[in-house]
């Protein structure tokens, strides 16, 4: 469904003024465009056919080319079944190669001077029109030859196809099938030649190779008999067990060595730090020893005599202690005797732990040399059984070598016998000659494409580089504010109405009144959310309709039942009074000065029911007045009275009056004129009244005309169409009552 043209299309965000408005380039919406300048286009692609025939007829008179083809086939030699079959291992992809580069060295061949010369020698060549333009110049002719004549591969295939074009539809064939012959006679000629040569390269190759295997095999035999190759073999074997054994042993001195010398480091260190632990063992093998044993028979004897002097005497008698006293000096002894006998074994312990290390490095250090003649025997014996394996693969790389040459020669025997043995031949000849320039498919849809695409390039060019606001899309893509509504040219409606002065009151039903009421709408309702009475309303550049908006504005509003007041600002250029019919003084100006009583100059209109109060005579005292007390001392009063006050201002960009007025009310309505108004002047006069802190409650696009091919065009249509429709079924509700009401008369 298509939208209303006059409702304005608020996006919910829109890109900052800022950054849009100046921007060289503008959205292009490409539909659009394309419809807008469909006729062009229409026009463009009729006059891109007419001029793209005319050029191909041109170049069919002028210079036309008629082009013969003929198509040669790689056969025989190259296809080798025996080839195919013995290579493997990624030989497929070098037989592939090989067609590639045999395929290429014909394409050269054919285009050689020496076979366009053999050509142009013989004598249905010499009678062309080709060869009698070029005066019996040789060279010449041969140049053209070559440079009109076309060979390449069709990609996949082993075929090669082969054209020549020329402005003479009697030639291409005849110069063609000259090539053609002379190339597959020296083919054929060479061929011979070069089998032969290819024979006797392949039986010198065989000859090295049937040496190489020679002087291997002898070197092998030599080898052989200066070495045993079983005692090599077991000699390698019983020195690699020996190497094994010598090593494993080793390892295992090595490990007890570490672990001898663990132990007389924490001998020496427990030492050192009188920390020595002794064992339960050792201190009952010190026990054992004579002068302890001694010892500890007297410490028993006398504990024995103690027991008998305790049941005798009691604890405290004078001979109880002093066996207490014999036995501890006897415990006394014991311990240092005891100390004496461990401190000896500990030194011994000692002793034996460095006996067994310098024992061990003295077996390591005999060991050593024995590893290093086993090492060096396996060395030397695989040095030998490396030199053998490698002569081994030496004998059969050649003899391998020598194997592929012979097949390759037997394969060359077996072609050359072969009946279809030929490599190359005809698979037809050259054609007979059709025009292959100039193409009409090819001429004329490259001239429209051309036409076309130049023409679009321009129209949509022209489209991005346009600064000019022409619909409500650029006010809301493009500026930072709300679009309050549009306002269509006067010539858009299809009524045609004439002037848009006073049209809300002429035509109230028409759709230029319809789009002022539905800018008074939104413009109202952002007044009413934020309690503004007072609003400015200003243009960037003359010729803008600010006076007449404000005009009809005021009319709609009044029309909906709001006291409604309309003050003429603009001293310069003064509208209002000849809108409404009044005389333009006494005014604002004798209101501001003093001269006159607001009761003096506001003049009331009865249809509809509005006030307005003129510009006034202007004098040179306005702009002061303006921004004197007395301006914002009026409008607060005002405010108490009318529920919407409207003021028309001159130019924001032409004169500062819109700016300093702006300071006193309470919010401004801007007005663009469509497709006069430019983006950056647009953005300029909102920033100027936002740097002086005045709100903008929102934009009016004035005289926007119809585009896209008529699309609003026929939404105007619609509306009026379906207004028709309306009053047209009120008129027969009307009637039908005035029928029943004069019928209930009659009865």
């Amino acid at each position: 469904m298509a939208d209303n043209p006059l409702s304005p299309s608020t996006p919910a965000s829109r890109a900052p003024s800022a950054g849009t408005s100046g921007s060289r380039f503008s959205p292009v919406d490409p539909i659009r465009v394309l419809r807008q300048h469909l006729w062009l286009l229409v026009a463009a692609m009729v006059v891109s056919v007419i001029l793209g025939g005319g050029i191909w007829f041109l170049l069919l008179r002028l210079s036309p080319r008629y082009t013969s083809e003929g198509q040669l086939t790689i056969t025989g030699g190259i296809s080798d079944p025996y080839q195919l079959i013995q290579q493997s291992g990624g030989m497929g992809d070098l037989g592939i190669e090989l067609i590639d580069t045999f395929i290429k060295n014909q394409i050269v061949r054919i285009l050689s001077d020496e076979v366009i010369e053999g050509a142009l020698r013989r004598d249905d060549v010499r009678a062309t029109a080709l060869f009698r333009s070029m005066g019996d110049n040789t060279r010449r002719a041969r140049d053209a030859v070559k440079g009109a004549l076309t060979v390449d591969r069709i990609k996949g295939s082993t075929l090669i196809y082969v054209t020549y074009s020329a402005g003479n539809i009697a030639d291409p064939p005849v110069i063609l099938d000259a090539v053609l012959a002379v190339y597959l006679e020296k083919l054929a000629l060479d061929s011979g030649r070069e089998s032969d040569s290819v024979r006797l390269t392949f039986v010198r190759e065989r000859d090295r190779a049937e040496e190489s295997v020679r002087q291997i095999e002898e070197q092998i035999k030599q080898f052989t008999l200066q070495n045993d190759l079983s005692a090599l073999e077991t000699r390698n074997h019983e020195a690699s067990i020996s190497y094994k054994s010598l090593a494993e042993e080793r390892a295992k001195l090595l490990l007890e060595l570490e672990t001898v010398r663990e132990i007389y480091v924490s001998l020496v260190s427990a030492q050192r730090s009188g920390r020595v632990g002794h064992s339960p063992q050792k201190v009952a093998e010190v026990d054992m020893a004579p002068s302890v044993a001694i010892r500890n028979e007297r410490i028993m004897g006398l504990q024995e005599q103690r027991g008998v002097l305790l049941e005798r005497f009691g604890e405290n008698h004078r001979s109880v202690r002093e066996i207490n006293q014999q036995i501890l000096a006897t415990q006394q002894e014991k311990n240092r005797q005891v100390d004496k006998l461990l401190r000896q074994n500990d030194a011994v312990m000692l002793e034996q732990a460095r006996s067994q290390i310098s024992s061990l490095e003295a077996q390591l250090q005999s060991i050593q040399p024995k590893i290093d003649e086993s090492r060096a025997q396996i060395r030397d014996l695989g040095l030998k059984l490396e030199e053998y394996r490698r002569l081994k693969e030496r004998a059969a790389t050649a003899t391998d070598r020598l194997s592929k040459v012979e097949q390759l020669l037997n394969s060359m025997r077996i072609q050359t016998d072969r009946p279809d043995s030929t490599q190359i031949r005809i698979v037809f000849r050259a054609t007979e000659a059709e025009l292959s320039f100039p193409k009409p498919v090819l001429v004329i849809p490259g001239v429209v494409l051309l036409v076309l695409g130049s023409v679009c390039g321009v129209v949509f060019l022209r489209e991005s580089l346009d600064q000019r606001v022409k619909r409500s899309q650029d006010v809301s893509l493009l500026l930072d504010c709300d679009l309050l509504g549009v306002v269509p040219e006067a010539a858009e409606d299809p009524f045609n109405p004439g002037d848009v002065e006073g049209i809300v009151r002429i035509d109230p039903t028409g759709l230029l009144a319809e789009s002022f009421r539905q800018a008074r709408v939104a413009m109202l309702a952002q007044m009413e959310r934020r309690g503004d009475r007072v609003i400015l309303l200003a243009g960037a550049q003359p010729s803008c309709g600010t006076s007449v908006v404000a005009h009809n504005l005021a009319i709609s509003a009044a029309y909906e039942g709001r006291k409604v007041l309309l003050l003429d600002a603009n001293f310069l250029h003064p509208t209002q009074h000849k809108l409404f019919g009044i005389t333009v003084g006494p005014g604002l100006m004798e209101l501001l000065d003093g001269t006159n009583r607001f009761e003096d100059v506001v003049v009331r209109v009865d249809t509809p029911p509005i006030e307005v109060v003129p510009a006034g005579y202007a004098s040179g005292s306005a702009l002061a007045l303006i921004e004197g007390g007395a301006f914002g001392d009026l409008l607060g009063h005002l405010r108490t009275i009318y529920d919407v006050i409207l003021i028309d201002t001159p130019p924001a960009l032409v004169t500062s009056d819109a700016s300093l007025i702006a300071k006193h009310t309470d919010s401004v309505v801007v007005v663009i004129r469509a497709l006069q108004d430019k983006r950056g002047m647009v953005a300029r006069m909102l920033r100027q009244f936002r740097s002086h802190g005045t709100v903008v409650l929102g934009a009016i696009l004035n005289g926007v005309r119809s585009s896209a091919g008529g699309y609003f065009r026929k939404n105007y249509q619609v509306f009026y169409n379906y207004c028709q429709d309306g009053a047209a079924a009120r008129s027969k509700d009307i009637a039908a009552a005035e029928f029943v009401e004069a019928t209930v008369e009659d009865e």
